[in-house]
């Protein structure tokens, strides 16, 4: 019974992306990467100063205005992040870091840099292609992507200007 008050806290931290540990982080002047698919190297976010952030969105029970911008015929993931992204759930994010794994989430990516989205100046989004398979050849092409796209997005998020958008 002692550790159910843990589990408790662990529990309440879930229920909102912006929780007391992410803006703690914020506060101490690190910057939010958000990510929404297990394919992204969540180490590779965690560099200095910086902090990753699983997106996901609990409590959306309709995602009504997500599907306006994208069909009923994609995933409830994909609309449940955009829907909490339109009601100001990710402001707090500097940067979305997106894999080519999913249609949907790229989709989700795609909305919230065509329409800005997140009210944050520095905010951007990157993609990267990451393998499914762990062989000689897939990490001769991860290490080059991972190393320009974490360079130039440590880059961007330190700017004193903003990132020009697509």
């Amino acid at each position: 019974m002692k550790d159910l008050k843990h589990l408790i806290y662990f529990e309440n931290l879930l229920q909102d992306a912006n929780n007391e540990l992410v803006q703690k982080a914020k506060a101490d002047g690190k910057y939010a990467l958000g990510y929404t698919c297990y394919f992204m190297p969540e180490v590779l976010l965690d560099l200095p100063g910086c902090f990753s952030v699983r997106l996901r969105a609990p409590n959306c029970t309709s995602p009504d205005i997500a599907t306006y911008y994208m069909t009923a015929r994609t995933c409830h993931y994909g609309r449940s992040l955009f829907e909490r992204a339109l009601e100001g759930g990710y402001n707090f994010l500097d940067a979305q870091m997106a894999t080519e794994t999913c249609t949907v989430t790229c989709r989700f990516q795609e909305h919230l840099q065509m329409m800005n989205i997140i009210q944050n100046p520095k905010f951007f989004c990157e993609f990267t292609d990451i393998p499914f398979k762990r062989t000689r050849t897939a990490m001769s092409t991860i290490a080059p992507n991972c190393r320009f796209m974490f360079s130039t997005s440590c880059m961007r998020i330190s700017a004193s200007t903003p990132p020009t958008r697509p």
